[in-house]
Parts: C-alpha cells; sequence; structure tokens
C-alpha cells in the first residue's frame, strides 16, 4: 500500500474524537466504501466464531402467510359450525329481532325481557325485523364477520408492512377463529359490530382527533352501552370540548326515544338489570367472567369475589392516577385497554363477546405503542385459540369460565406492567446527524442510538436521550478501533 493509502487507514483507525472523526470522513468521502467493501460479509451456511451456523432470514411475508392460512382454515371451521347444514339461531338475536318487530306493531320493545339495550337501539336495528327468522340470522352473522375482518384489517394497518399479513393473520384467529369467536357467533350479540367501532376510536384518540373519537363512542353508547369505560379517556387527558360537542347530543337523542319509543321510560330499571349481572346468577353463573361471577359459578365464598374486585380496582386507580398526577398522559390505547379489561373483571357482567373488544384492542396496543410482546402471549393465546386444543392443553377438567377470566387477569397485568419496562429502538441516522446528509459515514452508523421518546410513550424518560449521547461519545474510540483496515 502507498504511503498516502497508509496515512489514510491510521487516521480511519485511531481518530481522536467524534468531531474530528467526522470532519475527516467528509473530506475523504472514498473511506465510506472502504468500510462497506472491506468489511465480511456473513454468508448462508457459514458459521461465526462461536460456531453457530448463519442461515437466511425467513421473509416476514411467508411467516405472514402461513399464519393467515392457518387462521382461515380454523375460521372457516367456526363459520361452517355456525352456518353450515341446519342452522339454529343465536339466542342474543331473537330479542334484537323481536325488539324491532315490536316497534313495527307499536308494543314496548322491553317485552322481552332479554332485551337490555338502549331504545335508540331498536330504530338503528329495524332492519333486522325483515325477511325469515332463519335468514335474518344469517345475514346478522356475516355482517358481524365483516365487522371483525374491518377491525383486523384496521388493527393490521398500523403494522408496519412487512408485517402486515403477520398481524392480520394473528387478528383474525383470535376474532374469527378462537374460543371466543365460536361462542361469540353462535350467540348472535350485537358486541361483534362494536369491535371496530372501538378500534376506530381509541385509533382517533391516538392520533390527536378528539371530536371523532368521541363521536364513535356517543353512536356506540345510543345502541349498547358497552364502551362506556372508553369516556374517560378523554376525561383523563382533559379533552373536555369534545366530549360536551358529542356526548349533549348523544343524551338528548336518547331521552327523545325514550319519550317516544314504545316502552322506552323503562330503560332506566333495565340498566340497573345489567349492572347487577341480568341473569347471569345461580347455575347460569358459569357465563359470567367477572370475578363476582367467577367465584359464584365456582362456588366460592361472594366475599372472595368482592375481595378480589376491590383489590384490582385499587390496582388500577393507583397506578392510573399516579401517572396522571406526575403529568405523564399515558396512551389512550394502553388506557382504553386498562379501563376495558378492569371494568369485566370489577364489574357486575361480563361476556365471552365482550373479549372479542379486548382482544382486539390489546392488539392495537401491541402494534401502536409497542410494548414487550411476551407479556402479552399467555393471555392472547387463552382468547384466541381454539376450544379443543385448549382443552387438550389444560386438561379436560378445566372450564371455560376458568381460563377466560385467567385470561383476563393476565392481560390486565401485563397492560399494567408494561409501561413500566422500558425496551430501545434504533432510528436511522439521518435524522440525528446532518453529516448523513453528504452521504458521509457517522460515529452514530457505527453504534446504535435508541431513538427519541415519542409522543405519547410513557415508558421512555427525557434523561434517555442524554444518557445515549454520553454512552455515544464514550464509546466512539472503542467502535473505531474495530474498523476492519483495507
Amino acid at each position: 500500500m502507498s504511503r498516502k493509502g497508509s496515512e489514510h487507514s491510521t487516521s480511519l483507525i485511531s481518530a481522536p474524537s467524534a468531531t474530528s472523526h467526522i470532519a475527516h470522513e467528509c473530506r475523504r468521502p472514498w473511506k465510506r466504501s472502504v468500510v462497506t467493501d472491506f468489511a465480511p460479509q456473513p454468508t448462508p451456511g457459514s458459521t461465526d466464531s462461536s460456531g453457530v451456523v448463519l442461515g437466511r432470514r425467513i421473509s416476514p411475508l411467508i411467516v405472514g402467510l402461513l399464519i393467515a392460512l392457518v387462521a382461515a382454515i380454523f375460521v372457516g371451521l367456526g363459520l361452517y359450525d355456525v352456518l353450515g347444514g341446519w342452522v339454529a339461531v343465536g339466542i342474543d338475536y331473537l330479542p334484537v329481532r323481536g325488539a324491532a318487530q315490536a316497534l313495527l306493531d307499536g308494543n314496548s320493545v322491553f317485552t322481552d325481557h332479554l332485551f337490555v339495550y338502549p331504545p335508540t337501539a331498536a330504530v338503528v336495528l329495524l332492519p333486522t325485523a325483515l325477511g325469515s327468522q332463519t335468514g335474518g340470522f344469517v345475514a346478522w352473522v356475516l355482517a358481524g364477520v365483516g365487522a371483525l375482518l374491518l377491525a383486523a384489517g384496521m388493527v393490521a394497518r398500523q403494522a408496519p408492512r412487512e408485517h402486515r399479513l403477520t398481524v392480520f393473520g394473528v387478528a383474525i384467529m383470535g376474532l374469527l377463529g378462537g374460543v371466543i369467536a365460536n361462542r361469540s357467533l353462535l350467540l348472535g350479540n350485537l358486541s361483534e359490530l362494536l369491535v371496530p367501532v372501538a378500534v376506530g376510536a381509541l385509533l382517533a384518540f391516538r392520533r390527536g382527533r378528539w371530536v371523532l373519537g368521541c363521536a364513535l363512542l356517543a353512536a356506540s353508547l345510543l345502541v349498547k352501552p358497552l364502551l362506556a369505560p372508553l369516556v374517560l379517556v378523554p376525561v383523563l387527558h382533559r379533552r373536555w370540548m369534545p366530549l360536551v360537542t358529542t356526548m349533549v347530543p348523544a343524551g338528548a337523542l336518547l331521552l327523545l326515544a325514550m319519550g317516544i319509543v314504545p316502552g322506552g321510560m323503562t330503560f332506566p330499571s333495565v340498566l340497573r338489570y345489567c349492572l347487577t349481572g341480568t341473569n347471569l346468577h345461580g347455575d347460569n353463573a358459569i357465563n359470567n367472567l367477572s370475578l363476582r361471577g367467577w367465584a359464584e359459578g365456582q362456588d366460592a365464598p361472594h366475599a372472595l369475589g368482592l375481595a378480589a374486585a376491590a383489590v384490582t380496582l385499587v390496582a388500577i386507580v393507583g397506578l392510573v392516577w399516579r401517572g396522571v398526577r406526575a403529568g405523564n398522559r399515558p396512551s389512550p390505547i394502553w388506557l382504553g385497554a386498562v379501563l376495558l379489561f378492569g371494568t369485566f373483571l370489577v364489574g357486575g357482567i361480563s361476556e365471552v363477546h365482550f373479549l372479542l373488544i379486548g382482544y382486539a384492542v390489546v392488539l392495537l396496543h401491541i402494534v401502536v405503542d409497542r410494548p414487550p410482546v411476551p407479556l402479552f402471549v399467555p393471555g392472547l393465546a387463552l382468547l384466541g385459540m381454539p376450544e379443543a386444543y385448549l382443552r387438550l392443553v389444560l386438561g379436560r377438567g378445566t372450564t371455560a369460565q376458568g381460563w377466560l377470566v385467567c385470561a383476563e387477569i393476565l392481560l390486565l397485568a401485563a397492560l399494567l406492567i408494561a409501561p413500566t419496562v422500558r425496551r430501545p429502538a434504533t432510528v436511522p441516522t439521518t435524522a440525528l446527524h446532518p453529516a448523513a446528509a453528504c452521504g458521509c459515514p457517522t460515529v452514530e452508523s457505527l453504534v446504535p442510538v435508541p431513538a427519541l421518546p415519542a409522543a405519547g410513550r410513557s415508558d421512555l424518560r427525557v434523561g434517555d436521550t442524554l444518557e445515549t449521547a454520553r454512552l455515544t461519545r464514550d464509546s466512539n474510540t472503542t467502535a473505531d478501533r474495530h474498523i476492519p483496515r483495507p
């Protein structure tokens, strides 16, 4: 090598500081090719210094196709159980159709005590009175399937492009192919229609579109007050005007419907009936997935269910309130998931179709807020696996109530633990250093730099950036020594 080339290689290896090193690189742009061209690259089938065989990384597209294919098989089997051959009309669809027919006949919409929705729901769901009972149920199930597919697509769209098919497969596996999907589609409950509404409202909150999110919530409350806990998301973020401009008109419509719809004035007593657990008591308590319902269904003391609910409530309120008092506005999606699962466990009633919303919201939280995924795998698996496989793994003696309540507890615990876990992420160096704009290598390109805290992330601190800068500065010389010679 020539004397000039020797000088270049010497400066390349022993730069005294980050500033002089970057200036030196800008004067000698050919050094970038030295680093990239002469650095040893692993080849498929070769081994590293530890003897581990290096292979090609499986394409995310292939992984996504495999997951989507497996999910599609179980979705098809589940839909065939509901709609294939002789169709058994779901017991939760009959009250909805009955209320619509009663409204057309001028009778009270609450003639059937199983119709436990606002009087505005009978007006919105008038099309369910058309056609035959079996044909109407088939159309109702297909509408629910479409809503769940829409929710899965909305969640998958938030993932990076190369992982969208994987996320979509995981979403439809839980929403259409797992145990909660099979049991919910058989019932024909309208909770399935609220899954994309919950996802859309939380996404709107996350993007700062509070009026849109509150409007979606207000519209859903006029059909079924299942998403009422999400109203606390704008409350804790102090978004008062969007709440007022959307909830006040919705409340006026509800009062108007109570005065006009036959039997509408009995809705307050129906609401109290729902809050106390409806008919999910006694032998039917096995279908109540709240902590109090679990205690009653397992013949445990009632005080045990009350104590478990009280401890859960105190833990949720304490953690959320501490974050708010510290000035940290939690992610709306995380907060919505905590509020939903907290209500499912602490409240007087929680049914299997409620968990469709919980599954979608938790998956949205994982994709958007990027918490540590392993924390959520056990809970999501208990909700998303087919029932036959769960019984095979957990044993024939286990009950669906037991593992579904366990899944709620695991997911709530993961949500409460996840914000305290910090995971660094890397960002492109062109966004951090102006020297990269001219094509010159920077010290940051040789040392991974954690990303700056994103807006709405409560698990990163401002001090992380300063500590990262100090670590990067101290490691400049070490990084330079490991650059291979030409």
